[in-house]
């Protein structure tokens, strides 16, 4: 089964079964800016005396549609479940009740909607500015992770180290997403759709990561100020007051330890 064989399925069974209002495509493929690589996130709309025993067999009833490779709820006690079908189409149901439908019709593509749900979404969502304290959170947790150095270096572990750098690539990503302001938080796998090219640019610029000294002090080198430079504007636009002492100390600690600057 194809990923779109498996939407017209899904639609099927939804447009059948009295229990579901509405159906939604969500993701990239709702708002249109999909391609081949695509996931399909699914929005399952029931009435609220129906959700609860509709969420227990949310299993069964996709698998009715597919056999299920993975099926696992990544937020336990929460109505969403991500799931790898058989062909390994990739699809999310979330499960959710009328006025609890979270997006836009901007964002959201109505497949079935029996109680003309879609109707009462805002056209769109305003922009999502991040907080001083979700901004700061980043670059404390970034010199956090740069504060180790001297523990991998003081071992020659840098195999361990190479765990690190991924570490700090991603609090980079986190800001530069944050930065574009988005709707909703959007997918991890598809950056250069989220992304500004020069963004991508300095991604793509960033030097190889290998389990040698040379090269983690060259990417921790590389990534501290990018990623500190960036947190610091973005904290001072939202009104937050930038950590100075933690990231003297850091650099007092750097130095001292293992003699790195940046």
């Amino acid at each position: 089964m194809t990923r779109d064989e498996f939407i017209e399925a899904v639609t099927a069974k939804a447009r059948a079964d009295e229990r579901v209002a509405a159906l939604f495509l969500g993701g990239s493929l709702g708002t249109g800016k999909g391609d081949a690589f695509s996931d399909a996130d699914m929005i399952l709309v029931l009435a609220p005396e129906d959700h609860p025993a509709f969420v227990a067999q949310a299993r069964a009833w996709a698998e009715d549609l597919v056999p299920l490779l993975i099926w696992r709820a990544p937020y336990p006690g929460q109505p969403l479940f991500t799931a790898v079908g058989e062909g390994w189409v990739r699809f999310d149901f979330t499960i959710t009740v009328p006025g609890r439908v979270v997006g836009s019709q901007a964002r959201l593509r109505a497949l079935v909607d029996k109680a003309e749900v879609w109707n009462s979404l805002p056209p769109m969502l305003p922009p999502r500015v991040p907080s001083a304290e979700e901004i700061e959170a980043i670059a404390v947790e970034t010199m956090r992770i740069l504060g180790l150095l001297h523990v991998v270096a003081g071992r020659s572990d840098w195999a361990v180290a190479v765990t690190g750098i991924g570490l700090l690539r991603n609090q980079l990503i986190s800001l530069m997403v944050m930065d574009t302001q988005p709707q909703l938080p959007p997918g991890a796998l598809h950056l250069k759709r989220i992304l500004p090219a020069e963004d991508i640019e300095t991604l793509a610029g960033l030097p190889p990561i290998g389990p040698t000294e040379a090269s983690i002090m060259a990417s921790n080198a590389a990534l501290a100020p990018l990623i500190l430079d960036r947190a610091r504007t973005m904290l001072a636009r939202a009104g937050g007051t930038w950590p100075q002492a933690l990231e003297d100390a850091l650099r007092a600690h750097l130095k001292a330890r293992v003699g790195f600057e940046f």
